[in-house]
């Protein structure tokens, strides 16, 4: 903020003082102000003396001129009649200085006329001063700047070389220049509980409870109390009624309306004439062509917005959930890992997985260099209760096995000839379709063998979204022999088991798994132990997802 803008803001405040309607909450602001800014003291002191000075001059200004808010010819008229109707200026002609002695050591010139009448012009020069000054400020009134949010994240951001730039934690006010981005993504907080996300390229202006974006994407997060927060361009608005919802403008004035959430009433036309008006609702897209003004609906792009950023783990948003089996081949969640990758038992490290091998056992729990994956382990319960996070959580319900496994968990989003079992026989079939065609992600999980996956490190990179439920769809390849294959599944959540189905066969029909998740839940596990027949366990977590949704207020 300039600090022309300052000073009419500070200004505006010294009224209220003096006329008593200064809010409570701004009281110490303004007495801060006075005592750290030695300009603003100086101001303050000149403000003060100068209201003073006039009142010592009982100057009766009209009503419409104290009343603010009249109109600039009432005003003039008045000014006319206050000339009309003062008194005249008393002229003195000039005198000679007749010296008085008073005493011996004393002696006083009287004060020329010429004094009396240039004091008296500048006293009414000082009066019409501050007349035309209360006109002016009827007449053009300044915009003041008051602080509406702060701006909480900015990624990849590039600004255009005419804009002002915003940094992390700089506080928004309203009525500055516009804003131009060339790239990249700002995210702002309003004061009323307004999430706002700003995809580059983009030109705005900031205002209370609103948002002018004459260019560019834009996704609001509104909680219940930011209800009714407005987006406007030059031919459309958009109110929120509590919503979650994206808006597209480009450079002729059309524009898109994604709501994801809640309503929006939509508005078409003029500037100062939106006569169009339509109420969206959750999971409904329109789009206003400002070339023939029509309004017509399109699909929802539920992806097309990014929701969030987080600049420190460079990560945006929006809105996809989180592959587990992306993570196990070492991504990030979001397509980065590599296929036929794991980890590996002996060294926590991922590393690619060779097509069937010996079998292989490992004691004790295996701690992961991945940082959302906790370890992994060899559940046998035969020995008692096993360990299952580095923490030291146990569980002690699992059954007896012979421990041993034949490949590591891994992410098996390819199989390739030799892996998964023996295609020759022809055996990798699930739920009666071929897995070898399949493209869904899926967590290769042979018996016997666990994995955990670490809530709170994933969460750590997902500032503004939260964990809502972990889904996948579980089954196991057709067997080879006429005797199906079984297997033991456990779903635990910190040591609790919240889902699991013992003695699964390969010609049961496919578990539907959704674990509902909450934000204190740190460790989630999944492991498969063999069950009776100990052959042809090759189980798949088919698109094992985290699903994610936007952190409420």
């Amino acid at each position: 903020m300039s600090y022309s803008e300052q000073l009419f803001q500070f200004r505006y405040m010294i009224e209220q003082v003096l006329d008593g309607t200064l809010p409570d909450e701004d009281i110490q602001r303004f007495n801060e102000l006075i005592i750290n800014d030695a300009r603003l003291r100086e101001y303050y002191c000149e403000y003060i003396n100068i209201t003073i000075g006039i009142e010592r001059q009982c100057i009766n200004l009209p009503v419409s001129i104290h009343a603010g808010g009249g109109q600039a010819g009432t005003i003039f008229r008045d000014l006319l009649k206050l000339e009309r109707e003062a008194p005249a200026v008393e002229t003195y002609d000039e005198i000679e200085v007749e010296e008085v002695v008073k005493s011996k050591n004393a002696r006083k010139r009287q004060i020329p006329g010429k004094f009396f009448m240039i004091y008296n012009k500048l006293v009414s020069l000082a009066a019409v001063l501050m007349i035309l000054f209360i006109l002016y400020a009827n007449v053009f009134p300044p915009k003041y700047s008051v602080p509406v949010g702060v701006v909480v994240d900015q990624m990849g951001l590039e600004w255009a070389k005419s804009s002002e730039v915003l940094k992390d934690d700089d506080v928004l006010f309203t009525n500055q220049a516009p804003y131009v981005i060339s790239k990249g993504y700002l995210k702002l907080r309003y004061n009323e509980g307004v999430d706002v996300l700003i995809e580059g390229p983009a030109s705005f202006e900031i205002d209370k409870s609103r948002l002018y974006l004459e260019y560019g994407k834009l996704y609001a997060h509104v909680s219940e109390i930011g209800k009714g927060f407005t987006v406007e361009s030059s031919k459309t608005k958009f109110v929120d009624l509590g919503t979650e919802f994206g808006v597209l403008v480009d450079s002729t004035g059309s524009s898109e309306l994604h709501v994801l959430k809640g309503e929006v009433q939509f508005y078409a036309g003029s500037k100062d004439n939106k006569n169009k008006t339509r109420k969206v609702y959750q999971d409904n897209a329109i789009r206003y062509d400002s070339d023939d003004s029509t309004i017509e609906s399109i699909p929802i792009n539920r992806n097309s917005f990014v929701r969030n950023c987080n600049s420190s783990s460079n990560f945006a948003w929006k809105g996809q959930h989180i592959d587990l089996a992306d993570i196990i081949g070492g991504g990030n969640g979001f397509g980065t890992g590599k296929t036929n990758y794991g980890i590996d038992f002996y060294s926590g490290k991922v590393s690619y997985v060779e097509s069937e091998a010996e079998s292989f056992r490992v004691s004790g729990y295996v701690a992961a260099s991945h940082p959302y994956i906790d370890g992994v382990f060899m559940p046998d319960g035969g020995d008692g209760s096993v360990e299952i996070t580095s923490t030291g959580i146990s569980f002690d319900r699992f059954p007896d096995t012979n421990g041993d496994c034949y490949v590591p968990v891994c992410n098996n989003r390819e199989i390739k000839k030799g892996f998964g079992g023996n295609p020759e026989l022809g055996y990798l079939i699930m739920n009666g379709e071929d897995v070898q065609k399949q493209i869904s992600p899926r967590i290769c999980l042979h018996s016997n063998a666990g994995i955990t996956f670490d809530l709170d490190a994933i969460r750590s990179s997902l500032s503004g979204v939260e964990i809502e439920r972990f889904t996948a769809v579980f089954g196991l390849i057709e067997s080879s022999t006429e005797e199906p294959t079984d297997v033991d599944l456990f779903i635990l959540v910190d040591g609790i088991n919240v889902f699991s189905h013992k003695g699964y066969l390969s010609t049961d029909n496919p578990l539907d798994i959704k674990v509902e998740l909450d934000s204190s839940d740190r460790f989630l596990t999944m492991t498969c132990l063999e069950g009776m027949q100990n052959f042809g366990d090759w189980a798949f977590l088919v698109n094992p997802i985290l699903e994610l949704k936007s952190a409420e207020y």
